[in-house]
């Protein structure tokens, strides 16, 4: 035990893959932050488009789900090439989302919002191969 309570317990030297989990595990919340991030800003600014809470509803599966399944592999792929891929699968679909939510929102169109649809349905392919990708490196890392 450390007597003195403001100084850092001593630490013992970890193994290599003690290290790396723990890189990997500090990792797994940033995706998660993107993620939620992206979900409650997103759903901040569709709420008032909606126009109703009923097309809000509607429209949250579409816009999010994708983002969300995507979200699924994060708990399962700890490797730190997983983690990677997966952050920047959780940073491109907020792009693309705020990219689509600026188009729609500028548009004159009243009907422009129906594109919100197809923001999930278009970055679906995207994010299940960046989600194979993450996949295939957690596999790899566990043959090794």
């Amino acid at each position: 035990m450390n007597p003195n309570p403001f100084q850092p317990p001593e630490q013992t030297e970890g193994t290599l893959v003690e290290e790396v989990r723990h890189i990997a595990d500090s990792m797994l919340p940033i995706a998660f932050y993107i993620g939620g991030i992206t979900v409650a800003v997103g759903t901040v600014l569709i709420l008032p488009m909606a126009k109703s809470l009923y097309l809000f509803f509607m429209l949250f599966p579409f816009v999010f789900g994708p983002l969300l399944i995507a979200m699924i592999p994060m708990w399962f792929c700890r490797s730190i090439k997983s983690q990677k891929i997966l952050i920047l699968a959780a940073i491109a679909y907020a792009v693309w989302f705020f990219y689509t939510y600026w188009f729609v929102s500028n548009a004159r169109d009243g009907g422009a919002i129906i594109v919100l649809f197809l923001v999930g349905f278009f970055a679906t392919p995207f994010l299940l191969v960046l989600c194979t990708i993450s996949l295939l490196f957690h596999r790899q890392k566990r043959r090794v």
